[in-house]
């Protein structure tokens, strides 16, 4: 059955057939397939079901959101001021942005000289009209709320048991690609311009950025690969992206600077609750995006 196109409530049913054998701890169904809304009604909510007893609910007025302001300028120093204070600052010309990057690289290593924390600059705030930089279309998605596919292990979790590296953390990318592939959901490696991907986050640490943009030879920035979503989304890795995005804009052109990727054959909306439960089970938290200083539904998973 391919579950992009079956009925919502068929697919609940059928697994909810298969969870009733399954073990206490693995009771819950796939979040992937469980959408927000999913099919039911919701044309009752906010007033008194028809025959219910119970009382009806009040509806909370939508919530105003504050338009942030918009600043146009070539004045890099000033930038810098406008996007500290949560501004959004619009550049004419993608190259602008390269250069505010190796700004935000030199501020930062001034900041650490002076053992000082680096600028906190949003880059998600940056933009370029006609292109999607950075963050043009991305969900709005807190960055605490994505999942992380490495990152430090709860103790005594199945992650716990896998290799670390010199900070402590494990990746639990392969075994990530080893579920989806037992669920029958494709995975692809593939290589594909960068400045294509959008972003599911809603911030990018812009010392991070221009960290890893400077140091892509040491890091090996272009040889490594993120996972995106069927419709182009990226699930994990934004700072990976983001600085060859930022390589991209050098000439003032994009599309010029390639990605490796991992392609789950799911739409954002699916892969980011099945990813954020895998995570969960295995035993690796979200963590809030941090300035670098110095610069320098459970799923019934068998494990």
């Amino acid at each position: 059955m391919d579950l992009d196109d079956a009925p919502l409530f068929d697919i609940r049913h059928s697994l909810a057939e298969q969870v009733k054998s399954v073990e206490k701890t693995y009771e819950s169904l796939m979040p992937w397939v469980l959408r927000k809304h999913g099919d039911h009604d919701q044309s009752t909510h906010g007033r008194k079901k028809p025959g219910s007893r119970e009382p009806a609910t009040t509806q909370r007025p939508p919530k105003q959101e504050t338009k942030q302001e918009r600043v146009r300028t070539k004045n890099f120093e000033e930038a810098v001021r406008a996007l500290q204070a949560g501004k959004i600052v619009e550049f004419d010309d993608a190259s602008e942005v390269h250069t505010l990057i190796e700004k935000l690289y030199e501020f930062a290593k001034e900041a650490e000289a002076k053992g000082e924390k680096a600028p906190n600059i949003d880059l998600c705030n940056v933009s370029v009209p006609g292109t999607n930089l950075f963050c043009a279309g991305n969900l709005g998605i807190e960055r605490s709320a994505m999942p992380q596919l490495s990152g430090k292990p709860r103790p005594g979790s199945a992650a716990d048991g896998l290799p670390k590296d010199d900070k402590g953390e494990v990746n639990i990318g392969e075994a990530f690609t080893s579920r989806l592939a037992e669920l029958g959901v494709d995975v692809q490696d593939r290589t594909i311009p960068a400045a294509t991907l959008r972003a599911s986050q809603k911030e990018l640490v812009g010392a991070n950025v221009a960290w890893m943009m400077k140091n892509g030879d040491k890091i090996g920035l272009d040889t490594g690969r993120i996972f995106v979503s069927k419709d182009g989304y990226v699930i994990d890795g934004h700072h990976r992206w983001a600085a060859l995005v930022g390589l991209d804009t050098q000439d003032g052109s994009l599309g010029n600077v390639n990605i490796n990727v991992q392609q789950i054959d799911m739409p954002i909306s699916q892969v980011l609750q099945f990813a954020n439960a895998f995570a969960d089970e295995v035993g690796v938290m979200p963590k809030a995006a941090k300035r670098r200083v110095p610069l320098g539904v459970q799923a019934y998973m068998r494990w």
